[in-house]
């Protein structure tokens, strides 16, 4: 069956969306993302960022709390909700002793471990090559309402900014375009 798919051009200061590819020149990457995947808009984003913080962090998640400011580049999910991509930037100032991308992940993987949902953690955090540039990866398993799901999380500390990747999957089908996804992404 052909899905339809509906493609939203949303502009940023940090970037743009057009024709399949977001792309970020002040922070000199590019993201292809496959026709399934839908953007979503600003009400959509908050809405996911809300409903999901309480979720992922516990008690401890208050949106008003300046660690918790985070601006979200952009968010894509498959109609199906099978699978998302997440961007987010932070600035570095926001998330006191913060200094690399292997100390966001960690605080990270602290707050997930507080909150309402049960997550694994089956490697280490570790630093990668992510689009042709170091990366710290943290990779995080979890089943919420009986649907085990995989995320994919990776951060960098660029120009006293925390840049965080979030990819995450839930069938065999949305991880294989979640990899197809990771691979697409480049960094100038």
């Amino acid at each position: 069956m052909k899905k339809l798919f509906s493609l939203l051009i949303i502009l940023y200061s940090f970037g743009a969306h057009a024709g399949g590819v977001y792309s970020s020149d002040s922070l000199g990457f590019d993201i292809t993302l496959a026709e399934e995947f839908v953007i979503q808009d600003g009400a959509a984003k908050v809405k996911a960022v809300s409903e999901g913080g309480s979720k992922l962090f516990g008690d401890d998640y208050d949106p008003t709390k300046e660690s918790f400011k985070t601006t979200v580049l952009l968010l894509a999910k498959t109609q199906n909700s099978t699978a998302s991509v997440t961007i987010a930037i932070q600035p570095i100032t926001l998330t006191p002793g913060v200094k690399t991308g292997e100390d966001y992940l960690k605080g990270a993987k602290s707050f997930m471990e507080k909150g309402e949902v049960k997550f694994n953690f089956p490697k280490p955090i570790s630093k990668i090559s992510f689009g042709g540039t170091d990366f710290y990866q943290l990779l995080t398993t979890f089943d919420l309402n009986n649907t085990k799901s995989k995320i994919e999380s990776y951060s960098k500390v660029i120009e006293e900014k925390i840049l965080n990747f979030a990819f995450t999957c839930s069938t065999q089908e949305s991880c294989t375009l979640i990899k197809k996804t990771i691979k697409s992404v480049k960094f100038r």
